[in-house]
């Protein structure tokens, strides 16, 4: 637990400015009543450029093979296209606070696919964590009730 090294220190601040980056992308995005699909289609494709721009940049094109491409395409159209998509329809048409308790399934269903598809084990603090994520969930929307 405390045997940290700075490359996962810094690998853990680049996963939490993308999380705060993401959250403020779409609750801006929700709040500025510009059409969803469009402001999507404009901000994919903005970052395919500056990538673009960033890897020739610094001289750092990869070579890719066929399943690299394929795996790239996947991720690229499923995850993140596709499921931002579907996230921000969530919240134009649904109470935003009631969408967001969702994102707390992410890492249910991917320790799930994790043990289904890669096959690796399911630690104990895995549970506890998944135990603590479900009890905040279930919290929150109690709390939420009671207000009511």
């Amino acid at each position: 637990l405390f045997a940290f090294e700075w490359g996962t220190l810094i690998g853990a601040a680049f996963c939490i400015a993308g999380a705060v980056s993401y959250g403020l992308f779409t609750a801006l995005l929700k709040k500025s009543g510009y059409d969803t699909r469009l402001s999507l289609m404009i901000a994919f494709f903005v970052s395919f450029i500056v990538t673009g721009i960033v890897n020739v940049a610094t001289n750092n094109l990869p070579t890719l093979d066929t399943p690299q491409v394929l795996g790239i395409a996947w991720n690229g159209i499923i995850s993140i296209a596709l499921g931002t998509t579907l996230w921000q329809y969530a919240l134009q048409v649904e109470d935003t606070a009631k969408i967001s308790n969702l994102a707390y399934i992410t890492p249910f269903l991917s320790l799930i696919w994790t043990w289904l598809i890669l096959g690796e084990e399911i630690s104990p603090w895995s549970l506890v964590g998944l135990a603590v994520i479900v009890l905040g969930i279930f919290i929150q929307l109690d709390l939420r009730k009671k207000q009511k």
